[in-house]
This record gives structure tokens, sequence and C-alpha cells, in this order.
């Protein structure tokens, strides 16, 4: 377990401490408000599925039973809406949020608030199956998504920021979450908790959300990659 906070420690921050290796002050300041409004679904979906999952992970292992399953599916589906609704607004109003609390000199994260909410949505989508392996007393499996997470991480982060600057950070996030997803899956499909219906279901929803923030914010987003 504590190996394991280290590693998710390091998925938490690492972006804030490489960022600053490769950017200026004011540009790293700018990305830290975007980041600040972006990140609040994925804080307020880690607390829920902390404080609700375990407990019902113990109560109703998934792999015991049918209607275990399908009432964990429930709350899945009802935890991940609600986070696609945390994002949603976000994601197609960050700008006007950030013209509207901030002068002009700001105007950088309004565009950071969107990319990195959809950069987030991945593994925001998926947050319910981290629980299930320590409900299980599985900490080794544990350890070992958040450690894979990690170093998954640090390298796109080391690799893609200098190439392409602020945006690098973000899409290095959303990898890191689809790269770490078959290490996901195999953990939950292990303990009966995978649930492809929900997976196909959230995946197709947050695909759509991203198709209209890239037609909507297109050429916000842009400007990203001229810093």
């Amino acid at each position: 377990m504590f190996f394991s906070t280290m590693a998710g420690f390091i998925v938490l921050q690492s972006d804030k401490l490489i960022l600053g290796r490769f950017m200026t002050m004011e540009e790293l300041g700018l990305y830290n408000i975007g980041f600040f409004l972006a990140g609040f679904p994925l804080m307020l979906g880690q607390l829920l599925v902390q404080r609700l999952m375990i407990p019902l992970y113990r109560a109703s292992p998934p792999r015991e039973s049918r209607e275990n399953f399908l009432r964990l599916r429930r709350i899945r589906f009802m935890l991940s809406g609600m986070l696609v609704a945390g994002v949603a607004p976000l994601a197609l109003g960050g700008t006007y949020i950030v013209d509207l609390l901030y002068d002009a000199r700001y105007l950088t994260s309004g565009a950071v608030v969107v990319i990195v909410s959809m950069a987030l949505l991945p593994q925001m989508l998926w947050l319910t199956y981290d629980q299930v392996t320590l409900a299980s007393g599985d900490s080794r499996g544990f350890f070992a998504l958040n450690a894979t997470r990690a170093v998954i991480l640090v390298a796109l982060l080391l690799l893609l920021v200098p190439m392409l600057g602020l945006p690098g950070a973000p899409i290095a996030m959303a990898s890191t979450a689809l790269l770490s997803y078959p290490l996901q899956l195999r953990l939950a499909r292990k303990h009966g908790a995978w649930d492809p219906l929900h997976d196909a279901v959230m995946a197709s929803i947050a695909a759509l959300l991203l198709a209209v923030v890239v037609v909507v914010h297109g050429d916000r987003l842009a400007t990203l990659f001229t810093l």
C-alpha cells in the first residue's frame, strides 16, 4: 500500500513536476489554473469511489452472483453518468468560465480547462474498477496498476511535452489511461467486476462529447500548440 500510494502520487503530480522543466513560469501558471478547474470532477469521482465502491465490493462481490454483478452495474452507470455530467459543462463551457472569472491575460487557461477535462475523462469512466482489487485483498494487483500508470505517464510526459509543449501533458494523461486499460481490465476480470456493456456505452458517450468539443472549440484548442 505504501508503494501504491507513492505511485498514485506520481500519477497525480508528475505533470506539474515535469512541465516546470520545459515551460515558463507564466505558461505553468496558466496550466495550473486550467487544471484546477478541470480536475474537480476527477477529485469528486475518486472520493465517491473510495467511500462507496470498496464497501459495495465487500458486501456484494460481483463474482459470487449475477444479482451482485447487476447491482454493481447500476451503481457503476450512475457514478459514470454523474462524472460525465460534471465534465461536459467544463469541456463545452470551460473557455467561457475562464473568460468570466479572469481577465484577458488568462485566456489560454480556458483552452486548458477544455483539453484537460477531456483528457481526464477516460480515467474517470473506469475509476470504479480500481477499488475491486483492494476490496478483494489484492494489494499487489493494485500496486501493479498504479506503478504501470506512473511509468507510462512519466515516459509519455518526457516524450510529448518537449515535442508539443503544454498540450503534451493532457495528451499523455489520456494516453496513459488508454494504455493501462488492458491491465485494469485484466484485474477487473480476475475479480469478476469487468462490465463490457458499461465500458462500451460510456466510451461511446465520451467519443461523442470529444467530437462536439472539437467542433465547438477546435480553433481555441489549436492555439495551445503555438505556445
